[in-house]
């Protein structure tokens, strides 16, 4: 499923198979990964999506188009 935002927001986001990680494991997914496709039908960039309060934060090193460069930090506003 893609979701429609702004330019430079993630757009793909595996909500199918979050669906079935709170049934079959009990649990709720602390956070989703979510794609900005290319042209190509590729990716460009991916980002991780938390729950609100938190935001994803680049960590400040590593490659900031991997999802693992981010983690999940409280909203400043």
């Amino acid at each position: 499923m893609q979701v429609r935002h702004a330019l430079g927001v993630p757009r793909r986001v595996d909500r199918i198979g979050l669906q079935f990680q709170p049934v079959e494991r009990g649990k709720a997914p602390d956070m989703m990964i979510g794609e900005h496709p290319n042209e190509a039908g590729g990716t460009d960039f991916a980002r991780p999506i938390y729950a609100y309060p938190l935001v994803a934060t680049y960590v400040g090193s590593g490659d900031p188009k991997s999802p693992q460069s981010f983690k999940g930090a409280p909203t400043t506003k």
